[in-house]
């Protein structure tokens, strides 16, 4: 069986590398041979996601020309598809009559959304030609989903909307890979508690939001630290002692590790509601407590007490997060609870069964 594996990016991607790329031993294991093609350069998404700084009029050059390379990109996807027993797309849109075409060239193609792109997304909208191109994959991911053979939707939420387009859906749910991620070995400083956050340039804001819960932290507690994995260049927060990390796929399990508390934070937006933030997987992953806005898909993760907290306001953001520096022993409870969801419910080697069984379905149509 050859498969086609379109993505937006490379593993720099979070969508990209966590709900496809990180599949592709198990393929290989079973005997799938695959093609991978991203649409997008590395260039692109470093340029628009603020991890290399350029100046506004440098940023939107890069926007156009990366999505006009990406559109030729597109071109030569569609007849590629022919050329192999199913396809598969993750997040991108084509236009309707190249998507007609390529489903006419290959009928078995399974469409993969893992957030509500169906929705105006407010991490990407700066106006003029960036919120075209937000309402365009809007209405294209309705037609990419419609037309598919089948949709794999990342959970519940994003499934009620593919099923209102698409009879074929599949869930396929924040794997992570729990051998690679897993709680750190190395003695803690209960003096020196680490508050942590990961996550891209583009929604590091909310982790500025709570700038004011941050300093009533380290009032109360000045051995406490706030790390910032992925933050922007220049992203900083006052009032507490703030670490700010690069993010690196190769360092990322380690960084991880180093934290001793895990922060979710989360706007309370359309867009958000079908969000299902990964970060709170790895954090349970590596046995710590969450600390989550009680917002959307948070809920169906978080359990609250067990595993971690849901929070409404800068209050109970503060007195929960107070709660955990002062306590070890919570810490250690509800971090444990998280690392059985996370084995019992993410397993990626649990997951991947099912998206073989996917793939083999629909290349046998």
């Amino acid at each position: 069986m050859r498969l086609l594996i379109i993505t937006q990016f490379s593993a720099l991607g979070g969508s990209s590398r966590i709900q496809v790329i990180q599949f592709f031993p198990f393929f290989e294991k079973a005997g799938i041979g695959y093609r991978h093609l991203k649409i997008y350069s590395d260039r692109f998404y470093r340029v628009q996601n603020g991890i290399v700084k350029a100046a506004p009029w440098r940023k939107k050059i890069n926007f156009f020309l990366g999505m006009l390379a990406g559109f030729l990109k597109k071109a030569a996807v569609v007849f590629a598809a022919s050329r192999h027993d199913a396809g598969l797309i993750q997040r991108e849109v084509f236009p309707r009559s190249w998507y007609w075409l390529m489903r006419r060239v290959n009928p078995r193609i399974i469409y993969e959304i893992e957030d509500t792109i169906y929705e105006i997304n407010p991490f990407w909208q700066r106006g003029g030609s960036y919120d075209l191109a937000l309402r365009y994959q809007a209405r294209m991911c309705r037609n990419m989903m419609r037309y598919a053979w089948g949709v794999i939707a990342e959970n519940e939420y994003l499934g009620a909307e593919a099923r209102h387009h698409n009879p074929r859906v599949f869930y396929i749910t924040a794997p992570i890979d729990t051998d690679r991620y897993h709680p750190s070995t190395i003695a803690r400083d209960n003096n020196q508690v680490t508050v942590g956050w990961i996550g891209s340039p583009a929604t590091s804001y909310m982790l500025k939001n709570l700038e004011l819960v941050f300093a009533e932290i380290s009032r109360r507690h000045p051995g406490a630290i706030l790390k910032a994995v992925g933050a922007p260049p220049d992203f900083s927060i006052e009032g507490i002692r703030f670490v700010k990390k690069e993010w690196r796929e190769a360092d990322e399990p380690a960084d991880l590790e180093s934290f001793d508390i895990g922060l979710m934070p989360l706007d309370d937006t359309p867009f958000n509601r079908g969000r299902l933030g990964y970060k709170m997987i790895q954090y349970m992953a590596v046995g710590i407590p969450v600390v989550a806005a009680d917002v959307g898909l948070n809920r169906t993760v978080i359990k609250d007490g067990e595993n971690g907290f849901l929070v409404k306001t800068p209050e109970e953001w503060t007195e929960k997060l107070s709660l955990l520096i002062s306590d070890a022993a919570l810490r250690a409870r509800l971090g444990a609870d998280g690392r059985k969801m996370a084995e019992k419910t993410f397993s990626l080697a649990e997951q991947s069964q099912s998206f073989l069984a996917i793939i083999k379905q629909c290349a046998r149509l």
